[in-house]
């Protein structure tokens, strides 16, 4: 017994009594859950699985709540493979809202999971399914139903990853389906109608989110062959579900491009020809970031309603970033056709070596067009032009054609390319004549602007919608100023200088060119302004230079052009030496080439100058001769002609109005220097004249009077003339009576009248036929040389002398020609006189009429009285 007042002694297992309770509830708590666990799974093992059938409805409710859509299985099997129990399954549909199929299932093998316990949900350790047949159907442009379900593209709520089937499938880890077929139709019409068969699919998915996943299916023959889309997706699933990051890759081998185009909802442009493709994405925060693809086309094909391209065979690289909202196309050096029918007569352009960058920004509801480095050759053989551009391009403004903004250069290009490449907006004279004008040539170093709103393209109308502009050096360019009218104009050749089309003028100026072809020598051309003020319909071409080169060449180069009309013919026979200059101004209506107007002249510097062979040689001749297609004149011209000064001024109407004056001295002796025949070697003295050169209907003609005072003339009567007498002469020059011809009228007061014939068909320096009248008027004889004498007294002995003494005096070679003239010609000779005297016979009253023929034959009767 213990001690009086001292504690009483607690029990050790008094004090543990409730742990131990505790562990023993809990041990038979674990005893009863794994009784529960195994009569469960004896009751799964035993009577679950061999009559899992039995329990088909119900499955197929829970999984009609799976995929929120009814599903019919047709038959249902199970067994145990170790610890996992094996399903099996024929005849799986779901159902759409008419009760049939849009998805089916031949045969599906799957595992299920312990998972399903904790979930209480089917979960599977793998899916296995064949025979699959799926109806996808294409309502409208954002309406899809796929498997009997509704899809809304572009609505969150909407979208396929969501749909609870699919969350459903995505959880699962290892998934393959086999010998899929899928019906595509589309409501719409955009698409065809296909079947995607042989398909195959496989995902594999972890714990950790890493995905995997690969699609294979063929497509129709006629539509490509192999379709293939794989990917390997990570999801991080304890921070985001939805933070997919990973790769995704495509390839459609062989793909027909009108497919394509129904594919991508492309509406209003054309495609053709054969694709194939293969391309990589990034997927970062469940959304498809950057991106890149290769493509190949052949015989490909994009018709736009102002474009089309065409391209035979090709490589291109796209790569882009969707987030950014841009895509970037590159591709290898490659030929085909550009077609632009609203902007060149010739649509179809070819290009060669095309090279460079095309790049999209969509980020606005607009997208723009940017292209950077983009070169190669464009054109036709001899029409052709090496390029290189940047600038972008993109819709709006005023119509379709939209806004552009490009700077580029021509390296080189022939110089044809000009109108090759000259827009619709040009009119179709100006486009004709850089056509059939320019012949041959280069452009180098040309700059070219195009910048504005297109719809007021060339921005002449609105210079503040934009600029265009083309500027560059034209080297050794062949260019024929009126190519409608072949050979009017002598082309010009080697042109070298700068040509700029600025909104809708051309102008060109020109260093240095010259015109040979036809010449005895080349005309050269100096510092030339070229100018079209305004390139639309009713151009006007003018042209303003100088041209240099010796007369002769020059001269020649007159009568080979319109400037042989403008003259009124007045340099038709014209010689000269020595170097000339003419300023020249030539104004072409292009839409009417006729109207041509010319303005020029022709600059003398001391030259010798002979207008016709019969006259002589104007000298040392200083001064102007200016012409116009309607008006000749000559601006203080100055010469040397008959060893006297000559001066000319003033200006002709080729049709009439206006004159040119002539004042000047001649000597005597240069006029038998002139002429050498032997009836002016009886002329002394000098004289002055004044004159006119006019215009008419026939052309010009020229008029000269003098009253031969200080010219003496020692001739027997009636032609006798001291020098202080004075004798009103006029001599004439005008065009015939017939074509081709020109006559020479002189008329010395009331003593000679004389008219000679020249040209025709047998011209020369000689005339053709002579008429002389002394007392009375010339008339032109038939042919040959007729003489018309009426005087008072005739001495026929002082004039058989004077007559021997001048066939004397030209028996030089110039007199000679002029007597062998005088000898083949027929002559009439017809003299009435009151008194004649010969041989020392008197004869009143008289008329003596002698003909001579060619053949030298001579007669005729006389008539008269004896004195």
């Amino acid at each position: 017994m213990g001690q009086p007042g001292s504690p009483s002694p607690t029990p050790v297992s008094a004090s543990r009594a409730p742990g131990r309770r505790w562990l023993r509830a809990l041990q038979v708590l674990l005893l009863a859950v794994m009784a529960v666990a195994a009569l469960a799974l004896a009751a799964l093992r035993f009577w679950f699985v061999p009559h899992i059938d039995t329990y088909r409805p119900a499955l197929e409710r829970a999984a009609s709540r799976v995929v929120d859509a009814p599903v019919r299985i047709d038959r249902l099997a199970a067994q145990w493979e170790g610890w996992t129990l094996r399903l099996e399954a024929d005849g799986v549909a779901v159902l759409d809202d008419a009760g049939e199929p849009a998805l089916s299932i031949g045969q599906a093998q799957a595992a299920i999971s312990w998972r399903s316990l904790v979930y209480w949900r089917p979960e599977f350790t793998y899916l296995d399914a064949s025979g699959i047949r799926l109806d996808v159907h294409r309502e409208s442009a954002r309406q899809w139903q796929v498997a009997g379900r509704q899809i809304e593209v572009g609505r969150r709520e909407g979208r396929l990853l969501d749909r609870p089937a699919m969350r459903w499938l995505l959880r699962q880890p290892s998934v393959q389906v086999r010998d899929v077929q899928v019906q595509l139709t589309d409501a719409l019409g955009e698409w065809p109608d296909m079947t995607l068969t042989d398909g195959a699919a496989a995902l594999q998915h972890d714990l950790l989110g890493d995905t995997r996943f690969s699609v294979q299916a063929t497509p129709p023959a006629d539509l490509g062959q192999s379709l293939t889309v794989r990917g390997e997706l990570h999801r991080d699933a304890l921070l985001d579900a939805t933070a997919w990051q990973g790769d995704l890759f495509a390839q459609w081998q062989d793909v027909d491009a009108t497919t394509l185009q129904a594919l991508l909802g492309v509406t209003q442009t054309q495609f053709s020809g054969r694709v194939s493709a293969r391309g990589w994405a990034r997927v970062e925060a469940g959304r498809v970031g950057g991106w890149s693809a290769d493509l190949a086309v052949s015989d490909f094909g994009m018709a736009a309603p102002q474009v089309a391209v065409q391209v035979p065979v090709g490589t291109a690289h796209l790569q882009g970033d969707a987030r950014r909202e841009d895509a970037t196309l590159t591709w290898e050096p490659l030929a085909g056709t550009l077609s632009l029918p609203r902007w060149f007569e010739e649509a179809d352009i070819p290009l060669r070596d095309l090279a460079g960058e095309l790049r999209v920004t969509y980020a606005d509801a607009t997208p723009v067009w940017h292209f950077t480095g983009l070169r190669g050759s464009a054109g036709e053989p001899g029409q052709s032009a090496h390029f290189a551009v940047d600038g972008q391009w993109q819709k709006g403004g005023r119509g379709v054609a939209g806004l552009i903004d490009l700077t580029g250069r021509v390296e080189e290009a022939d110089a044809r390319a000009v109108s090759r490449f000259m827009p619709r907006q040009i009119g179709p004279a100006v486009r004709r004549w850089l056509r059939d004008g320019i012949a041959d040539g280069r452009i180098s170093q040309t700059q070219v602007t195009l910048r504005g709103d297109l719809a007021d393209f060339p921005f002449d109308k609105h210079p503040d919608a934009g600029e265009f502009r083309v500027a560059g050096e034209v080297t050794d360019l062949t260019l024929d100023v009126l190519p409608q009218r072949a050979g009017t104009w002598p082309r010009f050749e080697a042109v070298n200088g700068h040509l700029e089309v600025a909104r809708a003028s051309l102008t060109a100026h020109v260093r240095d060119a010259r015109v040979q072809a036809g010449l005895p020598a080349a005309v050269a051309i100096g510092p030339t302004h070229v100018e079209i003020p305004d390139l639309h319909a009713g151009a006007v071409l003018t042209v303003g230079g100088e041209a240099h080169g010796p007369a002769s060449a020059f001269l020649a180069y007159v009568r080979a052009t319109p400037l042989e009309g403008f003259t009124g013919g007045f340099l038709r026979e014209t010689r000269a030496d020595g170097s000339l200059t003419v300023p020249l101004t030539v104004r072409v209506p292009l839409a009417q080439v006729s109207d041509t107007e010319v303005e020029g002249e022709v600059q003398l510097a001391g030259n010798t100058v002979r207008l016709h062979p019969l006259a002589p040689p104007f000298a040392n001749t200083h001064g102007a001769v200016t012409f116009t297609q309607k008006r000749i004149g000559a601006r203080d011209v100055r010469t040397r002609w008959l060893d006297g000064p000559l001066r000319a001024q003033g200006e002709v109407e080729l049709a009439g109005g206006g004159a040119i004056t002539l004042d000047g001295v001649l000597q005597a002796s240069a006029i038998r220097r002139a002429w050498p025949a032997g009836v002016l070697e009886q002329m002394q003295g000098s004289l002055t004249y004044r004159g006119e050169v006019t215009g008419g209907p026939k052309g010009l003609a020229m008029t000269v009077n003098s009253d031969l005072r200080g010219l003496a003339l020692s001739l027997p009567a009636p032609l006798a003339k001291p020098a202080g007498v004075a004798w009103p002469t006029t001599i004439r020059v005008r065009q015939g009576a017939s074509e081709g011809t020109r006559e020479v009228a002189v008329s010395v007061g009331q003593v000679l009248d004389a008219i000679a014939e020249f040209g025709g068909t047998d011209a020369g320096a000689a005339p053709r036929r002579v008429g002389v009248g002394v007392g009375r008027a010339a008339r032109l004889p038939e042919a040959g040389v007729g003489l018309d004498v009426k005087t008072d007294v005739l001495d026929l002995g002082q004039w058989a002398e004077a007559a021997a003494a001048l066939a004397a005096q030209g028996e030089d070679a110039a007199g000679a020609a002029a007597a062998d003239w005088a000898a083949r010609l027929p002559v009439t000779a017809t003299i009435e006189a009151g008194r004649i005297d010969a041989v020392g016979q008197r004869l009143d009253a008289a008329r003596v009429q002698v003909t001579r023929t060619a053949a030298g034959r001579v007669a005729g009767p006389a008539a008269g009285a004896p004195g």
